[in-house]
């Protein structure tokens, strides 16, 4: 996973492939960082839950993409 809480947007990689998905974070009270892990619907591009796999913390997000190759991926983080 990769963050830029600037923009309030993260990546992550889907079931471990070598699809991406960004997302936007519907709230800035995350306790999201560098490397964890979240499970939730990653192929959509809709508001959605994800869980923090560590912590068990429902995360509302919204879907900026849909699966990208990594390169892609990155660049819409900026």
């Amino acid at each position: 996973m990769a963050l830029n809480r600037r923009l309030g947007l993260f990546i992550v990689r889907i079931d471990a492939g070598p699809e991406f998905a960004v997302f936007e974070l519907v709230s800035n009270e995350v306790t999201l960082s560098l490397g964890c892990k979240v499970q939730g619907a990653l192929h959509s591009m809709l508001e959605e839950v994800v869980v923090h796999l560590n912590s068990g913390e429902r995360i509302e997000v919204v879907g900026q993409s849909g699966p990208l190759p990594e390169e892609m991926a990155y660049r819409l983080l900026g």
